[in-house]
């Protein structure tokens, strides 16, 4: 008798550490689905819709990704906003836009043979401007606040990242084309927060599908 007790007492010790562990390695939820980060590393969940426009809303740890609609419909505000600022927004060149101030305004910046790269440590305000690469469109900042902001890639994804050092276990959001002829790929508008994680009615016109990257914290 005391045997078997003994034993269900060290199996009860042996296994609660690892339950445990498992508990914390848990992140959040994306539409009803649970994801994992082992150790530290950094895990991912995508999420599909089938319409040409996509809402997000993070609200703790509980992500909901939508289909948008409305009258007139977002697609056709987008191609609308986008027809207004082609010959108001000054166009300038460049191969890699590297350095973001708190607010930037006014220029429409096309890099045709690289990627662009927008950062900032702090927050990052970004109205009415379009951004053209040929790879990559990477945007990042504690806080980010888009509105009617313009991304097209032609071989590479669009990425929200949170810049190095920031804390949270939300790291990134990166979208991928819709399908459907635009002058664009995708139109941002909304507000998307890496510390504290939060997103308040991101709404991405052009974009069917949404990648999160996670970390777990400690």
């Amino acid at each position: 008798m005391f045997s078997r007790v003994w034993t269900l007492m060290v199996a009860c010790l042996l296994t609660a550490p690892f339950l445990l562990a498992s508990s914390e390695e848990y992140i959040f939820t994306l539409n009803d689905q649970a994801v994992f980060s082992p150790s530290g590393a950094l895990g991912s969940l995508a999420s599909t819709v089938e319409a040409d426009t996509s809402m997000l809303e993070l609200k703790e740890r509980k992500a909901t990704h939508c289909s948008a609609a409305g009258t007139p419909s977002p697609m056709d505000q987008a191609q609308e906003c986008y027809r207004s600022l082609e010959g108001k927004v000054k166009k300038v060149s460049a191969p890699t836009l590297t350095f973001l101030c708190p607010t930037f305004n006014g220029y429409f910046f096309s890099a045709v043979t690289d990627g662009v790269t927008v950062s900032h440590e702090g927050p990052v305000t970004i109205q009415a401007n379009f951004f053209y690469a040929e790879k990559d469109v990477s945007i990042s900042g504690q806080s980010i606040s888009l509105q009617g902001v313009f991304c097209a890639s032609k071989v590479g994804k669009i990425s929200l990242k949170a810049p190095e050092g920031c804390p949270g276990w939300l790291r990134s959001l990166t979208f991928e084309r819709a399908p459907g002829e635009r002058p664009f790929d995708m139109m941002f508008q909304g507000c998307v927060s890496f510390n504290p994680p939060s997103i308040e009615n991101l709404i991405v016109v052009g974009a069917n599908k949404v990648t999160f990257g996670v970390q777990r914290l400690g």
